[in-house]
């Protein structure tokens, strides 16, 4: 794959600034963040978040565990080369788990991991297990390598990158408004607003509340047995409640799947 480099450079998860304490995220100069692939947008959406979307979850499996299917194969000219980095890079898990994984941090983060758990007797890799960015902590300045809080050799570290910023950043906005649309759907499901209103049209008549309980009670009971209903000259029907089609969730999120199919 053209992954495999003796000296590995290192990216910054945590970015520590000359002559400064750690910055956070959100106060990273924009150009420093994007140099090291880091999403500085206080609207950045997590990986859980995109997740939830049917589409980014789709996507996800098709293309990362396709991918995590095919051999990696190692070859000098036209002699294939027996690798065991390749062969079964993680003795803990399959290879097949490692190379979806790994395809899904290049996906969703624009960077992948590994670190470098055996060597041969030439110091060349023979095994390695891929590395979670949640677990990772780079210090660009001391070029120093923490995983799980333990400091590792930054050498051991094989670094794979993608060819962009990941689809958590490049797609940011899209899978924003896809979020809000879902959110949207859902509240529009459970909000308790009635279907419609009846009203009397006769000026200055008012039904005491036992007598509008039992109109109501009547009414519902009716609709349950018939879709047409009957009211004299005296009441109004008036709809109130919106449905999904007069608020265009259906088109909305139509079009969110279809720009999340183009994203992935």
């Amino acid at each position: 794959m053209g992954i495999l480099r003796r000296r590995e450079r290192l990216t910054a998860a945590t970015v520590t600034l000359p002559g400064s304490a750690p910055a956070s995220i959100s106060s990273i100069p924009t150009e420093i963040a994007q140099a090291f692939g880091i999403n500085t947008s206080l609207t950045a959406v997590t990986r859980k978040e995109a997740m939830s979307l049917p589409v980014v979850r789709q996507g996800r499996h098709m293309i990362a565990g396709t991918i995590g299917t095919f051999p990696l194969i190692c070859e000098r000219g036209d002699t294939p080369i027996r690798r065991d980095l390749l062969e079964q890079p993680d003795w803990t898990t399959t290879r097949g788990w490692t190379v979806t994984w790994t395809v899904d941090d290049l996906m969703f983060y624009g960077l992948a991991w590994w670190l470098v758990t055996a060597r041969d007797s030439l110091g060349y890799p023979v095994r390695a297990t891929r590395i979670a960015r949640s677990r990772l902590q780079l210090d660009a300045t001391s070029q120093t390598a923490r995983v799980d809080g333990i400091p590792v050799n930054p050498s051991d570290l094989i670094r794979f990158d993608g060819p962009d910023e990941g689809i958590l950043a490049a797609g940011a906005r899209a899978l924003r408004t896809a979020i809000r649309l879902e959110d949207a759907v859902q509240r529009f499901a459970v909000l308790d607003v009635p279907a419609g209103v009846l009203k009397d049209t006769r000026p200055g008549h008012a039904l005491k509340q036992d007598e509008v309980d039992q109109l109501l009670t009547r009414w519902s009971s009716a609709r349950a047995k018939h879709n047409t209903g009957y009211l004299n000259g005296s009441l109004d029907y008036q709809p109130v409640a919106f449905n999904a089609q007069q608020l265009q969730l259906t088109e909305a999120r139509q079009h969110m799947a279809l720009e999340l199919a183009r994203l992935m």
